[in-house]
């Protein structure tokens, strides 16, 4: 592997997951890399290639997902940087892999490497994959009941994944083959899928409550920042007092004097003899005063 080219999309490309749906994120791309590797591992193939196709496969979802895998080429191919690491050639054979990843494709992949990520974005984990649908039919159809989330789950489950879903898996040795087979039993017993929907569900309520424990905690301590700034600043009272009757004063001018006489040690912190220094903070102090005044009144 180019370690220059895992540097760049590490700094570059995988942080673009951290803007999609959860079903998307970080953790999805790592999948994809992880498995696409795994399985570039057992054939004749361009590593470097197949790390930056499981990279790409997903960035185009920035502009939605219904063209998120041609977007993904085309970001690919727009990519100037990869152009250090690969060919024009292999750029767009790496485009059309990227293409030809989605599982609703209305054809095989275009080439090996094609179907090395479509397989390895087909990497079944029958809980998952309930998970991921529950996820992504919230953050998308936020205005469906629960029993209308759980029916939009199974048709999704069933279109998919069902016996006669569009889902293809490219390796015969691939380990999909049998966790496939595992959820589609899944599936057929409705009783257990609903036991997993339903842990899944409630997780809305968690994030929810966290979200909301999270304003919560924001809250309280500013509040308690506010409550202690307010009695420092009534503490100043005094200070004010005491600065404003020094500057301009007798005092005042004396030690200005004494200051520009080159009387006082050199190390002597002098910022009250500036006019402006004292004015300026008096002047703020006012329109603080002024400001909590005024929303006191306003509450």
């Amino acid at each position: 592997m180019n370690q220059e080219l895992v540097d760049y999309v590490e700094r570059n490309i995988i942080p673009l997951y951290d803007h999609f749906d959860k079903a998307h994120r970080r953790d999805h791309v790592q999948m994809v890399i992880r498995q696409s590797m795994e399985l570039a591992g057992q054939m004749e193939v361009d590593a470097d290639m197949v790390y930056a196709i499981a990279a790409y496969h997903d960035v185009g979802l920035c502009e939605g997902r219904e063209r998120h895998h041609i977007v993904s080429g085309q970001m690919l191919l727009a990519d100037d940087e990869l152009r250090k690491w690969f060919t024009d050639s292999q750029l767009q054979t790496m485009a059309e892999a990227v293409e030809d990843h989605r599982a609703s494709s209305d054809h095989a992949p275009r080439s090996l490497y094609g179907r090395i990520v479509a397989e390895a974005d087909r990497f079944i984990d029958p809980v998952t994959i309930i998970r991921r649908a529950v996820q992504y039919g919230l953050e998308h159809y936020p205005e469906l009941d629960k029993e209308a989330h759980f029916a939009r789950t199974l048709q999704h489950l069933h279109e998919k994944y069902g016996r006669n879903g569009y889902l293809h898996l490219w390796f015969d040795n691939s380990s999909n083959a049998e966790r496939l087979e595992q959820l589609r039993q899944m599936m057929e017993d409705e009783k257990l899928l609903r036991e997993i929907f339903e842990k899944q569900y409630v997780m809305r309520n968690v994030d929810r409550i966290g979200q909301m424990e999270q304003r919560l905690d924001r809250v309280v301590a500013v509040i308690l920042e506010m409550k202690n700034a307010l009695a420092d600043f009534d503490a100043i009272q005094e200070d004010v007092r005491a600065l404003d009757d020094y500057l301009g004063s007798d005092d005042w001018k004396s030690d200005l004097a004494a200051e520009e006489g080159g009387l006082l040690p050199s190390d002597l912190k002098c910022g009250v003899l500036s006019e402006d220094g004292i004015w300026n903070a008096l002047e703020e102090y006012r329109e603080m005063k002024v400001q909590i005044k005024n929303e006191n009144e306003s509450d």
